[in-house]
């Protein structure tokens, strides 16, 4: 993560500011054909402003820079992958 958005001075606080990801991947046979159910998180951690505070405070005067503090975000996925026939919904073979 940058120290301050738009910057090209990295923030060096590895554990305090940056994006962590997970991901797991489950592979299965249902009906004698193969799937995948995956999860993936992630963790935004930065030191950055806000938009939303910076338009609702007439005192920043559009300065976003004074709105900049430790903020996080996250999220997460799943994703699931199931062949229904030899045709439908199947990698080649050389592409599995």
């Amino acid at each position: 993560m940058q120290a301050v958005s738009n910057s090209n001075s990295f923030d060096t606080r590895v554990f305090e500011r940056g994006t962590y990801v997970l991901e797991l991947e489950t592979r299965y046979s249902l009906f004698s054909q193969p799937g995948k159910l995956r999860t993936i998180a992630w963790l935004n951690s930065a030191f950055s402003g806000s938009y939303r505070e910076t338009l609702d405070n007439p005192a920043f005067e559009l300065d976003i820079a004074q709105t900049r503090r430790g903020r996080i975000k996250y999220g997460y996925v799943i994703n699931l992958e199931q062949a229904l026939s030899d045709e439908v919904g199947r990698l080649p073979a050389e592409l599995e």
